[in-house]
């Protein structure tokens, strides 16, 4: 049985929940904010995603920062290179994964500089088509609860 069997389903279910508001936000082109609603819930997606296959195969404590004792998690860039480093995903999928998360700390905390819509399209396309392949890869039984 693996490391986290089962200790994920705290996590992947709201990242299946934001991967679908990211895409209805992405979608969402009247909206005047849609760029960086779009950005923070597909950058939270992968967050919880990679949380989920982290503990999956490497158990709980792979997502908690050294000697926070449970009281702090990984950042979602952490989380991205810990995935990367481990192969769960490739240097090209990588990418545009930790654009998106950067381009989400922009927009949560300063302001989304101007970026081309088909950049930003760009980026969200590949980080939702690697989410798909993640969960196929990982998590199976949940492929059927992406639409």
């Amino acid at each position: 049985m693996p490391v986290g069997y089962r200790n994920y389903t705290k996590y992947l279910p709201n990242a299946l929940r934001a991967i679908h508001s990211g895409i209805e936000r992405a979608n969402a082109i009247n909206d005047p904010y849609y760029k960086e609603a779009s950005l923070m819930l597909i950058a939270n997606a992968w967050e919880l995603l990679a949380k989920s296959v982290l503990i999956k195969h490497a158990g709980e404590a792979a997502i908690y920062e050294k000697g926070s004792r449970k009281e702090r998690t990984i950042t979602a860039e952490v989380a991205i290179n810990k995935l990367k480093n481990l192969g769960y995903i490739s240097d090209l999928q990588a990418a545009p994964l930790q654009q998106v998360i950067s381009l989400r700390n922009e927009a949560a905390h300063q302001s989304l500089p101007e970026i081309p819509d088909e950049l930003l399209f760009h980026l969200e396309y590949y980080s939702i088509r690697y989410f798909r392949e993640v969960i196929d890869a990982n998590f199976k039984q949940y492929s059927k609860n992406l639409r």
